[in-house]
């Protein structure tokens, strides 16, 4: 089936994008993440949206047997809304999907039976990049959107760094897009997993210091802040940037001629905001599902408003579920508890000694008060 009109912008000059990160859903969809999708749908009324992976949390034994068919009821409710508005939408995957044992190719079939599905990326199947063209009012390609399939997980806790083909196929096809125009054409990035630059948009900062997370791998041992600006647009860091433990030159890749003009993802489901760093925008979506852990009713995803005379004079924003409905939150006892939980291998690795430590002199404590109860009886 799948979509087969071009994406083009709006007679008024604008094409809006609305980008959903981590719904990380279970095969019994949690309501609000499909209340919030429709919500943002139905007010922001995008042109496209771009699901940038970890649509399910398939590592979690719910998905044992009947996996395909708990698949596609998942994507089938993700869904839902978008094919109600008519709106057309495009997907890659991120760490978690494939952990269902159904490959990210096969999982990309399942969304395109949809006829709305207007293309992919995933790096086991037949490509490692999705080109999503958008067309002007007067028919000629004004601006293009790249999905990089981030590959996934590699081994404790660390994830993979986007590969040499799927960097080549960007520049082949950058280099294409400036044959047919004569010029390189404005584009924005999707993906899962944040590029490593992100982590030079923060400010560093000693242990202890007021809200600043702790790094790992690459950069463990360090501890970083959110700069002044973005805090004053709503930004928000709840986490370290999980980002590949090795370097791709992707990044280096990216800036070359100058056409792209964004990178945008997901990942760390309670951090939301946008910094440039070296001339191209590096933003954070927060998470959308309510199956997982999240930013409470800041929970959202984000809009993108493209200008066609100069797409890089873009705007964004997001729309969370506190802003989009006064309803509670369905799955209270989940919301209090899952701030406190760890967010990544990491953390809970790093909490295995404490809890040792306190559970061992727990068990002392206990001894010695039954050896002081004997000897005084």
């Amino acid at each position: 089936m799948a979509y087969t009109q071009s994406l083009t912008f709006r007679p008024d000059g604008n094409f809006r994008i609305m980008q959903i990160a981590d719904t990380q859903e279970l095969p019994t969809v949690n309501p609000d993440t499909v209340k919030l999708i429709r919500l943002a749908v139905e007010k922001a009324k995008p042109d496209l949206v771009v699901f940038t992976g970890d649509q399910i949390y398939g590592l979690l034994p719910m998905f044992r047997g009947n996996t395909e068919k708990k698949v596609r009821s998942v994507f089938k409710k993700l869904i839902a809304p978008l094919e109600e508005n008519g709106i057309p939408f495009v997907v890659t995957f991120g760490n978690h999907d494939a952990q269902c044992g159904i490959s990210n190719a096969e999982q990309m079939r399942f969304f395109m039976d949809s006829a709305l599905c207007a293309g992919g990326s995933y790096m086991d199947g037949e490509t490692a990049l999705g080109n999503i063209p958008v067309f002007g009012t007067d028919g000629k390609q004004k601006f293009h959107i790249y999905l990089f399939d981030s590959n996934g997980a590699a081994s404790a806790g660390t994830y993979k760094a986007i590969d040499a083909g799927q960097l080549a196929d960007y520049r082949a096809k950058r280099d294409e897009l400036f044959a047919e125009n004569g010029k390189y054409i404005p584009s924005l990035v999707f993906q899962h997993i944040p590029p490593w630059e992100v982590v030079n948009t923060l400010v560093r900062v000693p242990k202890g210091t007021k809200g600043a997370v702790e790094a790992f791998h690459a950069f463990k041992g360090q501890y970083f802040v959110l700069p002044q600006q973005a805090l004053e647009h709503g930004g928000f860091m709840g986490e370290s940037p999980a980002v590949p433990q090795t370097q791709s030159g992707q990044f280096d890749i990216l800036k070359e001629k100058g056409d792209v003009f964004g990178i945008f993802f997901g990942h760390d489901h309670i951090n939301s905001f946008v910094l440039a760093y070296e001339g191209i925008d590096l933003g954070y979506t927060q998470g959308t599902g309510f199956n997982v852990y999240g930013p409470g009713r800041k929970r959202g995803v984000r809009i993108f408003d493209i200008p066609e005379q100069d797409p890089a004079a873009y705007t964004t924003h997001t729309l969370t579920f506190g802003e989009l409905t006064n309803d509670r939150i369905l799955n209270q006892p989940f919301e209090l508890i899952q701030p406190i939980m760890p967010t990544s291998v990491l953390q809970i690795k790093k909490l295995i000694p404490p809890v040792v430590a306190g559970c061992s002199a727990a068990v002392g404590m206990a001894g010695l008060a039954l050896y002081l109860y004997k000897r005084k009886k």
